[in-house]
């Protein structure tokens, strides 16, 4: 009977065994204590050396491939003794692994920054892309996501938010209340301040408001946002939209308030463009370009056609823009495009050739047209001006209305056209109602004074610059005033008495004995004192604030890309000038962002919804036309049927009706005494050609007798 032997570890393939119960691991040379058996070595290579020991085996099964069964036998049972200390588990990170962690909260950054679903970790191909990336590191599941790591992640980010506006002194808000594609209503609350600098924007809350939007509730609603992030006190200004609810709430706040000026000059297109009661040329020309807008956008074969026009011209693909009716500039965006397609006669060629077409734009129309578009091009200009957000917006308000209504008193004078010329009447007349107003607001009188490039140089009339500058003056003064108070509260009370007398009287009573000044000061000179000290502090605070603006409004005019390395410069130079003008540069005067926030939501629901009638479109329409195929088949199939046996059944109920009626009409009619006449008479008839015949008689007359 031969000697059993010892089988050896698959753990010694990557160990070295020392003397002394030592062993040696092949891959970082670290040495380890056996103590007789080899579990440390296995903890070691689950730890340490998972990911090396897995890239080892599988180059193992496609290099070292025998074609001996007991080779491939030995292979088998090397490879599971390898992965059963091995385990899936271990070769990923653990929970508590920085990297991991930091991973997780990427893919939740990713999630709220790019407004992802959360489903999208259960993406088959989103899965495999971060396994390929990272084969150690495994997804969360959407409600860890939801419920823990995306939680986590905003209170990092309110803190260090709540960090920053702890630092901040002056504070804007705008805010703006806008619908869901599901027909939910919400508010959007963003602050804007000044950082070292530099202007910063923060959408603090989106929240959802249920019931109406009265001005109590929206106030409401601003007020838990002030608390939440302890900004009271710190906020100067609210922009809002022209709602009136919106503007009586800021009143219910005593909050300054200022219309956004984006959506005034929303306003103001619309009073040039609008319909009244007799349409105007305007109208009918805008009508017509509405209606071919509409043709193509309806017809696949105008499109077609247009396309195969542009081709032949070697002109870009276009196609034509619709209005939206709640953007003004979507107006001239559809104008401008179809004076574009129009290029070479493309469009009217179109137009010319298609069955049912509306009605051609003539040589007229496009002068008319163009001539628009040159009116319309400034507000867009303007629009885009005052929609920045890295720069100060507040203090160009009055510049670029003077300036719109300077450059359409120059066009009016090169117009032809009659469209043309009323259409810049009408929007001068509905400035002069709307945008003229700005310029006695106090605050964009104050933000435009206040910018170094534009000072009383931007106003269209100087009492509202000169107006301006005596709330500067004031102003200033009253933040000389305090800082002075807080001076002086910070000194001892005998500097404060002496602080308020001339030299020689604060020599000779500090020259007194302290007796002797306790008594003279005690109920005589404390009167005078503070009556002095009210004079001179006021005199002198204000002194010294019409000094600084005067000599702030005397410097050259700064360049208009200039103004943050102005105000660095000058800082310590103009203090007050400078505080009291973050009060201002930090107004936004428009709601671009919560515009932007509502179409970047509806635009990225809008295209999954387009994906998901796209495809259920095309499904719908296979399974429409197949079932419309066999409704028709069918229905085809029961007409005939039906038809077919109607009249069979008709003509079997009439002739069973018929022979039905002929039976009881015949027995009806046997029954009656005039059918019992005519037998009789018949009878009578026979019996008398019968008469004389042997035989016939008796049977005759016994049957009539019957």
């Amino acid at each position: 009977m031969s000697k059993r032997t010892k089988t050896k570890s698959i753990i010694w393939n990557y160990f070295e065994k020392q003397r002394n119960q030592f062993a040696i691991c092949s891959f970082c040379n670290k040495e380890y204590k056996t103590s007789g058996n080899t579990t440390n070595l296995h903890n070691h290579l689950k730890r340490y050396h998972a990911e090396e020991l897995k890239d080892r085996n599988d180059s193992s099964n496609e290099s070292d491939i025998s074609t001996t069964p007991a080779a491939e036998t030995k292979k088998i049972k090397v490879q599971k003794t390898i992965t059963s200390y091995v385990s899936k588990k271990s070769l990923l990170y653990n929970e508590t692994d920085a990297k991991k962690q930091n991973l997780d909260k990427l893919v939740a950054f990713m999630i709220a920054k790019d407004l992802q679903p959360f489903s999208i970790v259960n993406d088959k191909v989103f899965q495999a892309l971060i396994h390929t990336l990272d084969p150690k590191y495994k997804l969360p599941n959407k409600t860890t996501l939801r419920n823990k790591i995306l939680q986590s992640l905003l209170i990092e980010v309110n803190t260090k938010l709540q960090d920053i506006l702890n630092q901040t002194e002056y504070i804007s808000f705008t805010t703006d209340l806008w619908s869901s594609i599901v027909g939910e209503g919400y508010i959007t609350i963003t602050c804007h301040f000044v950082l070292h600098g530099d202007l910063k924007t923060v959408v603090l809350e989106t929240i959802q408001i249920e019931g109406n939007h009265t001005a109590q509730h929206i106030k409401e609603h601003i007020e838990k946002v002030i608390e939440k992030w302890h900004l009271k006190d710190k906020v100067q200004c609210i922009v809002t939209d022209n709602a009136q609810n919106m503007i009586n709430a800021c009143n219910l706040l005593k909050i300054r308030h200022l219309p956004c000026f984006a959506h005034t000059l929303n306003l103001t297109v619309n009073d040039g463009l609008a319909t009244q009661e007799n349409k105007t040329d305007i109208e009918f020309l805008l009508q017509k370009c509405r209606q071919i807008v509409r043709y193509f956008k309806k017809s696949t074969v105008a499109m077609d056609k247009l396309r195969e026009e542009q081709y032949r011209r070697n002109l870009k693909e276009l196609k034509p823009l619709q209005e939206v009716a709640t953007r003004w500039n979507s107006v001239l965006y559809m104008i401008k495009r179809l004076i574009v397609l129009n290029t070479e006669d493309c469009l009217i060629v179109t137009l010319s050739k298609l069955p049912k077409a509306p009605e051609l734009l003539n040589f007229n129309d496009f002068i008319e047209l163009n001539e628009m578009v040159k009116v319309l091009q400034l507000f867009e200009t303007a629009k885009n001006q005052i929609s920045g957000q890295k720069y100060v917006t507040v203090s160009l308000i009055i510049p670029l209305v003077v300036g719109l209504h300077n450059n359409l008193t120059e066009i009016e004078h090169s117009l032809t056209s009659d469209i043309g010329k009323q259409l810049c009447t009408k929007l001068k007349l509905s400035m002069i109602k709307r945008l003229f107003i700005y310029e006695q607001r106090t605050i964009p009188k104050v933000a435009t004074l206040l910018d170094p490039r534009l000072k009383k140089y931007a106003f269209r009339n100087i009492e509202n610059a000169n107006s301006a500058q005596q709330i500067v003056q004031q102003e200033v003064a009253q933040l000389v005033r305090k800082e002075k108070q807080l001076h002086l509260e910070s000194e001892p009370s005998t500097s404060q008495t002496l602080s308020v007398l001339s030299p020689l009287s604060a020599s000779s009573i500090s020259s007194e004995p302290m007796s002797t000044k306790a008594t003279t000061n005690v109920g005589l000179m404390d009167f005078l004192s503070q009556r002095i000290s009210q004079v001179t502090n006021t005199s002198n605070a204000m002194a010294d604030s019409i000094v600084t603006t005067r000599q702030y409004l005397e410097l050259p005019m700064l360049a208009l890309k200039y103004i943050h390395t102005f105000i660095r410069t000058y800082v310590h130079t103009y203090f007050h000038t400078y505080v009291y003008t973050y009060v201002y540069i930090c107004l936004y005067v428009h709601t671009f962002v919560h515009t932007f926030i509502y179409t970047f939501i509806y635009t990225y629901i809008r295209s999954y919804i387009r994906l998901y009638v796209h495809t259920f479109t095309h499904t719908f329409i296979h399974t429409f036309i197949l079932h419309t195929f066999i409704h028709t088949f069918i229905h085809t199939f029961i007409h005939t049927y039906i038809h077919t046996y109607v009249n069979t059944y008709i003509s079997l109920y009439i002739r069973l009706y018929v022979h039905t009626f002929i039976l009881t009409f015949i027995h009806t009619f046997v029954r009656t005494g005039c059918c019992r006449y005519i037998l009789g008479s018949t009878t009578g008839c026979v019996a008398k050609l019968c008469r004389g015949r042997p035989g016939r008689r008796g049977s005759v007359g016994n049957d009539g007798a019957a």
